[in-house]
């Protein structure tokens, strides 16, 4: 997002229908329903990114980069149609270029719906201040009071650091796929945590070129899931990328 993109505070009515405070997967589309349901609708992320985490830093660079890694993969089987050639090379800095793209077009799509149906977007911070009225901190600086009718929090959450030593050294999956990630393609990851987050990683980034672990505390991958479906996942997993189920991480 540009600043040109976001509601200077100056421009903010005294009193909205509905503030909505975070603008991810639940924010976001509350903001755009409401106000073409005709409520004035002002809505208030600290990052300033529509679609949260998402589209920042989840499921759609996550499948920008599996998509690259799909293709790649398909190449293992251009023999058995009769096609001839080289495996293709990874350019890992124009994968990343890819995913990008992909998040700078999903967010210019987000930003010209919140404009066509009329909600005004702060970047900045909201705190409730007295009943039905809330603080307005703009990331550049300015500050102003508002009047809501109506409150929506959607503050989302991030990933658990964890509490062990060196556990700062590690990056989680918001370094990797948000925008403009400038992170070397890894000769060997090591991803711990074997939930659908951590194996579709795993999956992705071993297609690329890369040698990946899985670290498991529980008893099999996709713990949650049905038992069934995690152990298929592991055996054909287990082909391609080392899983320890049952890991002690200290």
């Amino acid at each position: 997002m540009n600043p040109g993109d976001f509601t200077p505070l100056k421009s903010l009515p005294a009193t909205v229908d509905v503030l909505i405070l975070g603008a991810g997967g639940a924010g976001y589309p509350a903001a755009f329903f409401l106000a073409r349901s005709g409520n004035s609708v002002l809505l208030v992320d600290p990052i300033g990114n529509l679609g949260g985490d998402c589209l920042a830093e989840g499921c759609v660079p996550s499948k920008a980069m599996r998509e690259a890694a799909l293709v790649r993969a398909l190449a293992d089987k251009f023999g058995n149609f009769g096609l001839r050639g080289d495996k293709p090379a990874v350019d890992w800095r124009a994968v990343l270029a890819h995913k990008d793209r992909v998040q700078n077009t999903r967010y210019a799509q987000h930003r010209e719906e919140i404009a066509r149906g009329g909600a005004l977007f702060v970047q900045g911070r909201g705190a409730i201040v007295a009943p039905n009225r809330a603080r307005i901190d703009a990331a550049d600086g300015d500050a102003r009071e508002v009047e809501f009718r109506h409150l929506i929090l959607g503050t989302g959450s991030r990933p658990a650091r964890l509490p062990i030593r060196g556990a700062e050294l590690a990056i989680t999956s918001h370094e990797l796929f948000r925008i403009g990630a400038d992170l070397p393609q890894p000769g060997h990851l090591i991803i711990i945590g074997g939930g659908y987050i951590g194996v579709e990683t795993a999956s992705m980034l071993q297609a690329l070129g890369s040698a990946v672990s899985v670290l498991e505390f529980t008893a099999q991958v996709l713990p949650g899931f049905d038992a069934e479906l995690a152990d298929f996942l592991h055996a054909s997993l287990a082909q391609r990328v080392r899983i320890e189920r049952s890991a002690q991480v200290t």
